[in-house]
């Protein structure tokens, strides 16, 4: 009788239905409130024939982490099951897998794609109320475009007022876009229904070109998970966090964007180097500037990143004094000769020979 029941089982009508989930780390927008899920998880229902009466959409992004729960929908004494997770390595890694309400299951999480499992009458049957989870499973999405979990029913043997147990098929669509809906078997192969193409993951810029000084912002484009951004040069040009290209000196770096399992390339070439003029004139290294005490000798910076402070040093202590950023000021404290090494950008270093008399 039990063979026959199992048999009748598996002749049911299998049903698959696409249903979406959330990401803790995003808002969630609802068609209906009342169908309001906990956030960071999506609950499938695997006890039942009836599509979803009203359509979800779920913002998702590259690199966070997925919750599933399959639950029943209603209350079942579950004897005998068996089944199957498929779902693709290449975009989802697969971080646990449990049936949290079954004695004694067994479960393969070890092959490629899937993973397998069984509980029987011989490890006693488990009671199940409305809601409860059959089935849980955590996945970290890896890549772009829409990839599928599926949970698959071989055999789910029970009790339900005497009756027995559907066997149903459910499936969930997993897609690194900004937004996706649910949709029934039957819509997703609507052949009216135009296919969504995920948004290409790129940088706003390829290559730059820049005085010194100046700077240049770089944004990823087709994702909202976070770039981290690396100079090959940082002497030729540096890169912020959020992206913000400065240009130190004249030269070229490769700013390197990595993101969502790609790397993105900027090429910056910098036109001039920081330069001065001191006491109004072009400088000279050669030349000595002569200045009296009390007084001040004026150096104008041209090319200086306004992040970027100037750095100062002295062949001898106590002689002048340097201070400023775009006109550096240098006061004359006592006679004496001396050597100010001023360094612009971090990058560009000039040696001005001073004499105080």
């Amino acid at each position: 009788m039990k063979t026959l029941k199992k048999s009748l089982a598996v002749l049911l009508a299998a049903l698959m239905l696409a249903s979406l989930f959330s990401v803790a780390a995003y808002a969630v927008e609802q068609t209906d409130a009342a169908d309001a899920v906990e956030a960071g998880y999506a609950r499938i229902d695997i006890n039942s024939n009836i599509a979803p009466s009203s359509s979800k959409t779920y913002k998702v992004a590259i690199q966070d982490s997925v919750k599933i729960d399959f639950v029943l929908k209603t209350d079942v004494s579950v004897e005998d099951s068996q089944g199957v997770l498929t779902y693709d390595h290449n975009a989802l890694q697969l971080v646990r897998f449990e049936l949290p309400n079954l004695a004694n299951p067994v479960v393969n999480t070890e092959l490629v794609d899937k993973v397998i499992f069984n509980s029987s009458s011989a490890n006693g049957s488990a009671a199940f109320k409305t809601g409860a989870a059959l089935a849980s499973a955590e996945f970290k999405l890896l890549a772009e475009g829409a990839t599928k979990v599926e949970f698959n029913l071989e055999e789910l043997n029970g009790s339900k007022d005497g009756a027995e147990t559907a066997i149903v098929t459910n499936g969930a669509v997993v897609d690194s876009a900004s937004t996706f809906d649910t949709a029934t078997s039957e819509a997703a192969t609507d052949p009216t229904q135009a296919p969504t193409t995920p948004a290409k993951v790129a940088l706003n810029k390829t290559s730059l070109s820049l005085k010194s000084g100046k700077t240049a912002a770089l944004k990823v484009t087709g994702t909202t998970a976070k770039a981290a951004y690396k100079s090959s040069k940082k002497s030729i040009a540096t890169v912020s966090k959020a992206g913000k290209v400065t240009a130190l000196k004249k030269g070229s770096a490769t700013i390197t964007a990595t993101v969502a399992g790609k790397t993105l390339k900027c090429t910056v070439k910098v036109t001039s180097s920081p330069k001065i003029k001191v006491a109004g004139k072009k400088f000279s290294a050669k030349k000595t500037y002569a200045v009296k005490k009390g007084k001040t000798l004026k150096i104008k910076v041209t090319g200086k990143a306004k992040a970027v402070k100037n750095k100062f040093t002295y062949s001898k202590k106590g002689v002048i004094k340097a201070s400023g950023t775009a006109t550096v000021k240098v006061k004359a404290k006592k006679k004496g000769s001396v050597k100010l090494t001023l360094k612009v950008n971090n990058s560009s270093t000039f040696k001005i020979k001073i004499k105080v008399s």
